[in-house]
């Protein structure tokens, strides 16, 4: 995976999340355990932990990085919004949202469909949609503010519609990426949003 030296990754931990990624060709990423990364990389857990809370969190940062690459790479930076109040550092400048975000989503998804397919193949344990509705839903609430609707409607209301859309595009983008035609998600944010703030 390319490596960009702004992010508070250590070498070991990009070394990490290297290793875990070419395991998950063979195998379940619910199956390649801390331990076995360590082992393969002769480091202690205590530097496993010091890179990453947890395999979920690891799964959360790979894509949370090859989603800012993507972002990065096809926007400047002036209309991108970046994550800047994690409690994580190393999340801080990492690129999250711009209009269309999750057709944007779906594109890494496809990027790298073998690896998702594997992070998604065991729905009842996979952290991306946690993630993403953690990220989401704020920004998302952050568009609708504005709207006379909603401030008619109130600030419960509000977090009530931003939930809404959030949930619905999280749960299409992941489990459909492969099948719904990029048409659909290109049209699909905007006319949820839309819905809400349309007088």
């Amino acid at each position: 995976m390319s490596r960009d030296i702004n992010f508070a990754i250590s070498p070991s931990g990009w070394r990490i999340i290297d290793t875990f990624f070419e395991r998950s060709v063979n195998k379940s990423v619910y199956q390649i355990s801390v331990q076995e990364l360590c082992s393969a990389l002769q480091i202690n857990r205590k530097t496993f932990y010091q890179n990453f809370a947890n395999r979920e969190d690891l799964i959360c940062w790979i894509f949370a990085y090859q989603l800012h690459t993507y972002l990065t790479e096809h926007e400047s930076k002036d209309t991108l919004t970046f994550e800047r109040d994690a409690k994580d550092r190393k999340y801080l400048q990492l690129a999250i949202y711009r209009r269309e975000i999750f057709l944007d989503i779906k594109r890494v998804l496809l990027e790298h469909a073998p690896y998702y397919k594997n992070v998604m193949a065991s729905l009842d344990k996979e952290p991306l949609s946690a993630y993403l509705y953690k990220v989401y839903t704020p920004l998302i609430h952050q568009e609708l503010r504005g709207a006379e609707r909603i401030r008619k409607l109130g600030k419960n209301e509000g977090h009530f519609a931003a939930e809404f859309i959030s949930k619905s595009l999280i749960n299409l983008v992941l489990k459909d990426f492969g099948i719904v035609p990029d048409i659909y998600f290109k049209h699909l944010e905007t006319k949820l949003i839309g819905a809400f703030i349309k007088k």
